[in-house]
């Protein structure tokens, strides 16, 4: 989970880390602030790649290979390749804006204990707009990054051509890890643990083996994934450079969609699949509206359950273990009931899961929730959709589970039931609450949403 951000006009720090011993921080210039980069003194090595997803994953590992033997934190290293993949997956969606020989260009230096990235790109300029036009911001450049940067600390200059960051680190030898509970990855931990004092038995964590929620933590830039999750998503990262960019267009999403609802009077939430906690879940964007909204999250991974328990500490909020392909026994979990009322409208929320299921069984599913939830109620769907030739080889390439590829018109048939606000089923990035329907700019791998209403 990442900590706290103070953004202020183009400007942000951001503590991203609280491991023992190393804590790395970000901070961020803006040229349209007045906030300089560091000086051309400071930038030791440069390097120009083709404005093409391709060259993403040489990008990270060109500072991948600049950071190593220099000293710098396991932790700090992970933040600062996260931050540089995201810069350069933007990068390239700016340079080739109507440029056909597009180019980005990396610099990168070390200095004590600070790392200073930048990205230029080839793309032309932009105008500067708030947080809340992600769709027309994408695909325009580094535009996007500024929508990102309160979670990411990152911001462009005025011309829109380049962004830059710099990673701090501070270390204690005194500052010894100390055991967490529930067990995190953080300790690389591989067996149960027993809470001191307490007698109370955590599930046992398997290390060895990548899993789905630890996964899909790391793409959006998080702690809790081990060495098998990591080396998982790189692998990922390979068929498609852009997996980070489309999960947080999907949180982007799920936020607006989240809020929306809220806004529309539901007091009450119910999220499967909800996976590891990280920044703006559910129950933190319904409470922003309304204090008194009640969520329920649900994951059938116990570990995932055990984190959420200790650290969504909320009133009106629970964390459920309970398998989405028994929805039947989600809906009758006496957890579920102690928070939920049926027989009132909630939001339901399924977010990156359903390709998780054969898109047959995903139907039934859904009819089977679709009948327990009351009239008024909005059910908010996301999921992963390609073609044969990206999100094929992605099913094939995913080892935590099988994924599976839906077509748009099975996902289309997972709303029977229900009425399907507009936009519509459209790319995540692209949804706006009543907006109009827009062409997909991308067919080889997206995230496919919407929101339904049941009357």
């Amino acid at each position: 989970m990442r900590g706290g951000v103070v953004h202020t006009h183009g400007h942000a720090q951001a503590m991203i880390s609280a491991r023992p011993g190393v804590t790395p921080a970000f901070s961020v210039g803006s040229a349209a602030t007045g906030t300089a980069a560091p000086p051309p003194a400071m930038r030791s090595l440069r390097r120009t790649f083709r404005g093409e997803p391709a060259q993403v994953p040489l990008a990270r590992e060109f500072v991948f290979r600049y950071l190593d033997g220099r000293h710098c934190p396991a932790e700090a290293v992970q933040d600062i390749l996260v931050c540089a993949t995201e810069l350069a997956a933007n990068a390239v969606l700016h340079s080739r804006s109507g440029l056909p020989g597009g180019h980005f260009s990396v610099e990168v230096v070390c200095a004590g204990q600070s790392v200073h990235v930048a990205v230029e790109d080839s793309g032309g300029p932009w105008t500067e707009r708030g947080h809340g036009s992600v769709d027309e911001e994408y695909g325009r450049g580094l535009q996007v990054v500024s929508a990102l940067s309160a979670d990411m600390g990152i911001a462009g200059d005025a011309s829109g051509r380049m962004a830059w960051f710099c990673c701090h680190w501070s270390t204690s030898e005194d500052d010894q890890p100390q055991a967490s509970l529930p067990p995190t990855p953080s300790q690389e931990m591989a067996c149960g643990n027993l809470e001191a004092g307490k007698g109370v038995a955590h599930p046992a964590v398997n290390a060895s083996k990548p899993n789905v929620a630890r996964i899909y933590d790391y793409l959006l830039g998080g702690k809790d994934n081990f060495a098998a999750d990591r080396t998982e998503a790189e692998r990922l990262l390979q068929v498609y450079p852009l997996l980070p960019v489309r999960v947080r267009e999907n949180r982007l999403f799920l936020a607006r969609a989240v809020n929306w609802i809220a806004d529309r009077g539901i007091r009450q939430f119910v999220d499967i699949g909800s996976g590891l906690p990280t920044a703006q879940n559910t129950h933190q964007i319904a409470q922003a509206v309304d204090p008194a909204c009640r969520v329920a999250y649900v994951d059938y991974d116990p570990v995932v359950v055990t984190h959420a328990r200790a650290r969504l500490s909320a009133n009106g909020v629970t964390a459920i273990e309970s398998d989405l392909r028994d929805p039947a026994a989600i809906v009758s979990h006496p957890d579920t009931e102690r928070v939920i009322r049926l027989g009132e409208p909630l939001g339901l929320i399924l977010g990156l899961v359903l390709h998780f299921i054969d898109a047959q069984a995903v139907s039934e599913i859904m009819r089977t929730l679709v009948r327990a939830i009351a009239p008024g109620s909005y059910v908010v769907i996301s999921v992963e959709s390609g073609d044969e030739q990206t999100g094929d080889k992605l099913a094939r390439a995913y080892t935590a589970t099988t994924l599976f590829n839906h077509a748009p018109g099975q996902i289309a048939r997972f709303f029977d039931g229900l009425e399907v606000v507009d936009p519509g089923l459209v790319d995540a990035r692209t949804w706006e609450p009543l907006g109009a329907a827009r062409q997909p700019t991308e067919t080889g791998w997206r995230i496919l949403a919407g929101v339904g209403r049941k009357s």
